[in-house]
């Protein structure tokens, strides 16, 4: 069961149908009212909905597509707002007896969509100019892309591999390489795409295009295929741009030569173990026009009288812009190196001042009668001689060597006292230098 048959089916879940709903309509229609609510489609003028697929979604577009308008009406959207095309990447399924393979019998594609079209309740999607061209027994043809396509009114791009990696492997019961027999039923199957490609596009698809490479492949619009295949040094990607973009239709590209894989399939290496077509390659056909000979750009956009062309900024407006932009960062990074520098003296003196007030103001300590007063700086000072010499007098002065028996030594005075050289004392501004009250002592007055 392909996923296409999701896109055509309208059940209820049942045993006949394995207990599996099959609501493909509803589903396409609930996505186009979404798309009309939320996002707008079709509400102003000359806008276009590509519907596209590879494989079986190519198959459900195209049994799809040719409602789209009718539920776009219904949904608001007027007719003349949207234009509505389809791409159908790899949708032929050519009505081709499969050969019995290694596990036995093989079940056609013909006998599977038979199937499909009574079990999912295909019936809403058969078209109705088909429908009326077969008969109810052979309804299931209008699932079948070798007789739907002649049937599609609304303009489509098709891309149509001359050995489908999909169908012909199926029909095979095998992938390559194939020996004598396979490659001469690849030769049929080849002969059997282009015959049903012969009519397409029929006179009444003026607007669609048609492109068939002679290569092994199947959906190269999801792979370097798309642009790496050519025929007659076009395409699939040429070909659909020169369709959507140009409005150039109708547009055939059908490769003509024969012999498995012939064609100029530069995106697919050769399959491990093929053996050479020993049979020399006809000359090609002639080749027809390439659809870019008379390419142009698409046309400018023109707006009615009063709307307003969205703004675009040239070259050099974008260039002043830049260049007033530069300068503004500028501005700031100074602006902001200036405040950091602020900031940072700021700091410094804060935390300098803090140390200073945390220093002993400088006072006088009271000396012993007879001893040189010493300067209290924060109790250390800065030996020198001066300092030095005054110590000794002191020490050797018996006046106040220690009393004879006290076991202890004469009064020491600790060297952090003397390691720097100490001015002479002098009284502070105000206060003159004299005796205490106190015996023997002298004393800075504050």
């Amino acid at each position: 069961m392909r996923s296409s048959d999701a896109w055509v089916g309208d059940v209820e879940a049942s045993p006949d149908t394995f207990n599996m709903a099959f609501r493909g309509q509803r589903i396409v229609a609930a996505a186009l009212a979404l798309t009309v609510s939320k996002f707008g489609m079709g509400s102003t003028a000359e806008q276009r909905l590509l519907f596209a697929g590879c494989s079986a979604g190519s198959r459900g577009a195209m049994f799809t597509i040719d409602y789209l308008p009718a539920m776009l009406h219904d949904l608001g959207v007027p007719t003349a707002n949207l234009q509505v095309q389809g791409m159908f990447d790899s949708p032929m399924w050519v009505d081709v007896e499969p050969i019995t393979g290694e596990d036995g019998p093989i079940v056609p594609l013909q006998e599977q969509t038979q199937a499909i079209l009574e079990l999912v309740n295909a019936t809403g999607r058969l078209g109705p100019t088909c429908q009326v061209a077969f008969p109810p027994a052979e309804w299931w043809k209008c699932l079948y892309g070798q007789y739907r396509l002649p049937f599609v009114e609304t303009p489509y791009a098709m891309n149509a591999a001359q050995f489908d990696k999909f169908q012909l492997p199926y029909n095979e019961g095998g992938n390559p390489p194939y020996n004598a027999a396979g490659l001469a039923y690849a030769s049929n199957f080849q002969d059997a795409v282009r015959s049903a490609l012969a009519p397409l596009p029929t006179s009444e698809q003026p607007g669609s295009a048609v492109y068939s490479a002679a290569c092994f492949h199947h959906c190269v619009t999801q792979e370097p295929s798309y642009w790496a295949i050519h025929v007659y040094n076009v395409s699939f990607r040429d070909l659909t741009a020169a369709w959507y973009f140009q409005n150039d239709a109708p547009l055939k590209y059908v490769e003509q030569c024969d012999g498995f894989k012939c064609g100029t399939c530069r995106s697919h290496r050769k399959h491990p173990g093929a053996p050479p077509d020993p049979r020399p390659k006809p000359p090609r056909a002639p080749a027809p026009p390439d659809p870019f000979a008379i390419w142009s750009p698409p046309p400018p956009v023109t707006l009615a009288a009063g709307s307003i062309l969205p703004r675009v900024r040239s070259t050099s407006t974008v260039s002043a812009t830049a260049a007033k932009h530069r300068a503004d960062v500028m501005r700031w990074v100074v602006l902001f190196a200036v405040l950091l520098g602020v900031l940072t003296g700021y700091t410094f003196i804060s935390r300098r001042t803090r140390r200073l007030r945390a220093i002993p103001t400088p006072g006088w300590s009271e000396g012993t009668e007879g001893m040189p007063l010493i300067p209290n700086r924060g109790g250390v000072g800065r030996g020198g001689g001066a300092a030095s010499a005054a110590v000794s007098s002191f020490r050797s002065d018996t006046r106040y060597a220690k009393p004879p028996g006290s076991g202890g030594a004469a009064l020491s005075v600790p060297d952090e006292m003397v390691r720097g050289p100490l001015p002479a004392p002098t009284a502070p501004a105000g206060r003159p230098l004299g005796r205490s009250p106190s015996a023997g002592r002298y004393t800075g007055r504050r």
